[in-house]
């Protein structure tokens, strides 16, 4: 538990050796990220149980895709023209 509550900590606090910009970003798009482990929550747990394996497949992939989108941010300070 210590171990979530410091990588949670340190998605959601801006880092001071970063522009402001890309700190508002990058906590932002940590939240559009456990919105969208929300939305795979979702998607497995209500639509799942009515047999639209299809819908929920290409639902979650593209969340996972959109987490992976925005987490980039985290891991490449240096995007141009960002």
């Amino acid at each position: 538990m210590e171990k979530f509550k410091k990588i949670f900590g340190r998605l959601m606090t801006p880092n001071p050796k970063l522009p402001q910009v890309i700190n508002k970003s990058r906590v932002y798009n940590s939240y559009v990220a456990l919105i969208e482990i929300g939305v795979i929550v979702f998607w497995i747990i209500i639509p799942g149980r009515t047999n639209q394996t299809s819908h929920v497949t290409k639902f979650v992939i593209d969340s996972i895709v959109n987490i992976v989108a925005v987490m980039y941010v985290h891991v490449s300070y240096k995007i141009k023209y960002f």
